[in-house]
């Protein structure tokens, strides 16, 4: 419920940020199309677990934060962009494109980061949390990006 008791709906912008989530989802299965081997299913593994945590992290965000404002839609159609590049990248993440999925990732992790910090700034709960969140929330895009400009062969390990 919002702040003032009326249920919260999800908008026809978010579900529509959700398809493109589940656009990436269709991705990891080709991925695992294609390499039916145990690394293929912990490379698929590790790349299902960065597309989760972008996605619940954007729940979590329009859970705290009103995103129906004309900054919250335009930064939601904008995430929305930069996730279809990371779920178009998916397939070949660990190959030739490791950059073409990292860049695009950060920048919705990050993106949503920002967001989120432009919530309610007035309450003690919400800056706490993203406190505490902040640190564990800006390691992964980090090291996914030093993981798409490495090696093809190291980017499973980093």
């Amino acid at each position: 419920m919002s702040g003032s008791g009326i249920p919260k709906r999800a908008s026809f912008l978010e579900l529509f940020f959700d398809l493109v989530f589940v656009f990436a989802v269709t991705q990891l299965a080709a991925m695992l199309r294609a390499d039916h081997t145990l690394g293929g299913w912990g490379r698929a593994g590790l790349m299902a677990w960065l597309v989760w945590w972008a996605w619940s992290q954007y729940t979590w965000a329009g859970n705290a934060i009103d995103l129906n404002r004309r900054g919250g839609r335009a930064a939601i159609l904008a995430a929305t962009a930069a996730t279809l590049l990371v779920a178009t990248a998916i397939p070949e993440a660990y190959g030739a494109t490791g950059a073409w999925f990292a860049v695009p990732y950060a920048l919705v992790r990050l993106a949503c980061l920002a967001l989120y910090g432009l919530g309610p700034r007035h309450d003690p709960d919400h800056c706490t949390g993203l406190r505490a969140y902040l640190p564990v929330a800006v390691v992964p895009p980090a090291v996914v990006l030093a993981g798409g400009f490495a090696a093809p062969q190291a980017r499973p390990w980093i």
